[in-house]
């Protein structure tokens, strides 16, 4: 593998046709170009060496989602000549996973869901309840191991919920 330094300047070219595109936008095209190249080599890099954090991974790849959003944004319009899918290529990012990136932005950027504030919160079925219970099953049979366990478990859960409950 070549030095990286020379490796990101293979990626990042200056563009053969301007399509008429001022200095201003040439620029901030090659700045998100490189930008992009040096996340997509930090992403390459952490699959060999798993020292990161997932705290660092994940900043990394909300990095690298604005990125591609940003640049896909520019490239991907009519007109570009299919400069987005070359310069996929040339950076050797998987399109698939370069459209992953940039839907999880586009997601990201998406109003949240208002709280149902007028809507009626309808109580839980009987079967979404045994449900609920059938999942917790596991993992409560390997912690509450004595009968006494099970009991003091009970009476703990069933006074947090009273205090979390509203009153009727």
């Amino acid at each position: 593998m070549g030095s990286r330094s020379s490796d990101i300047e293979q990626i990042v070219q200056e563009p053969e046709a301007t399509d008429g595109l001022t200095d201003a936008e040439l620029k901030e095209e090659a700045a998100l170009a490189k930008q992009i190249a040096l996340l997509w080599f930090s992403e390459k890099l952490r699959k060999r060496t798993m020292r990161r954090t997932r705290e660092e991974l994940s900043v990394l790849r909300k990095d690298l989602s604005e990125r591609l959003y940003s640049y896909k944004q520019q490239l991907a319009r009519t007109g570009r000549s299919g400069r987005w899918t070359a310069f996929l290529n040339q950076a050797e990012i998987p399109r698939a996973t370069a459209d992953r990136y940039v839907n999880k932005w586009k997601l990201s950027l998406a109003s949240v869901p208002e709280k149902r504030l007028t809507e009626a919160i309808t109580a839980p079925t009987e079967e979404e309840i045994v449900n609920l219970a059938k999942k917790l099953k596991p993992k409560l049979v390997r912690v509450l191991t004595t009968t006494d366990s099970v009991t003091l478990f009970l009476e703990q859960l069933a006074k947090v919920l009273q205090e979390s409950t509203p009153a009727a």
